[in-house]
């Protein structure tokens, strides 16, 4: 996620309704910040007088972009959770460590990493504390 300008158009086609391959953790970002950018745009930038078609489609537009900009931020400013990585991330976690197999330990439906592989990743990054060699 956030690493090219398609992780953005990603983001912008969940917050406009879309499916895509994102984490659950990464939609529950987007949702939240479509929520924010749209009581911005009610509580401050909409105006009576510029109430027409053609500024509900643009304020449309705008609202999904930034609201897609802020789940960027946002999740940037939260990537050392483990928990809200996708599994190619995370993957490349494993082989920084030293560990090629963890592309066999994942969810077969979606791209969420499962729970087990969040946590044997914890395990290596403990034992790696105490060991001091990956």
């Amino acid at each position: 996620m956030a690493r090219s300008i398609e992780d953005f158009w990603k983001l912008l086609e969940e917050i406009q309704g879309q499916s895509t391959d994102l984490t659950d953790a990464v939609k529950s970002i987007a949702k939240n910040e479509k929520t924010v950018s749209e009581t911005l745009f009610t509580n401050i930038i909409d105006q009576a007088s510029y109430n027409s078609q053609d500024y509900e489609r643009n304020r449309s537009f705008l609202r999904d972009w930034y609201a897609a900009h802020r789940s960027l931020t946002k999740y940037q400013s939260n990537i050392s959770d483990v928990y809200q990585m996708p599994n190619d991330q995370l993957d490349d976690l494993f082989q920084s460590f030293g560990y090629n197999y963890s592309t066999s330990i994942k969810d077969p439906v979606s791209n969420n990493p499962t729970l087990n592989k969040i946590n044997f990743f914890l395990d290596l990054v403990n034992l790696y504390k105490i060991k001091g060699t990956p």
